[in-house]
């Protein structure tokens, strides 16, 4: 699932009660494979990866600078889609792209996800996680069977809820897309900020404090952190 935080123009991460189930999140990773490549470029700011080895091996400044290349081969510091733990993007950028996405899919009748999209890189587009395999992961008891006559109906309802939401959202400079599928903060060591063109922003090594992931309650029907 994606839950949805925000960060403010003071700099200050803010939890904000709203998110995608499993079904709507695959629909909405569809839905911004739609965006061609130049377009998806300019809206990653960072993207954020959860490190596990033990130990503290470097400063927090070591790695400033480098590039993905040099983590993976000289420090043997690993940065796949499986431990990408969240995505941040700008929120006007962010909502223009909705929109724009929004007025293709208005326009094309017969619009089903599933279908060829571009290519693109990883470190430079929200999408993650191919939304092809995460759809083949889905359990027919579970959800049923996809049924691709919904799935333009779906996707404009999944875009106006997100385009509202980013509207009322004016305090926010940035929103992160969070993503504990595979990848889960609460046994890792460090942190590391990857800016769109692989080259690291920041790291910190953990605290508990900082491993707190957002889950969430059906029972009262809000996400919370814990």
């Amino acid at each position: 699932m994606y839950y949805i935080a925000g960060i403010s123009v003071e700099g200050h991460e803010e939890g904000c009660d709203f998110g995608f189930d499993m079904v709507e999140r695959i629909i909405l990773d569809y839905c911004l494979k739609e965006l061609p490549r130049d377009q998806a470029r300019g809206l990653v700011a960072e993207k954020r990866f959860t490190y596990y080895g033990g130990g503290r091996k470097w400063r927090d400044t070591d790695l400033l600078g480098l590039t993905a290349g040099v983590l993976q081969i000289k420090y043997r510091i690993p940065l796949h889609w499986e431990n990408c733990c969240a995505t941040v993007v700008g929120r006007e950028l962010l909502l223009a792209a909705l929109q724009r996405i929004k007025i293709k899919l208005f326009n094309r009748p017969g619009w089903q996800c599933g279908r060829p999209r571009e290519g693109h890189g990883f470190f430079d587009h929200i999408v993650t996680y191919e939304p092809d395999r995460l759809r083949s992961m889905l359990s027919a008891r579970k959800y049923g069977i996809w049924e691709h006559s919904k799935d333009r109906k779906k996707a404009l309802q999944i875009l106006d809820r997100f385009i509202g939401f980013l509207q009322e959202q004016k305090n926010l400079t940035r929103i992160i897309f969070f993503d504990d599928i595979f990848c889960t903060r609460l046994d890792a060591t460090a942190q590391l900020k990857l800016n769109n063109q692989g080259i690291v922003t920041g790291f910190k090594y953990l605290t508990p404090d900082d491993v707190q992931v957002y889950r969430w309650s059906p029972h009262i029907g809000v996400w919370r952190r814990s």
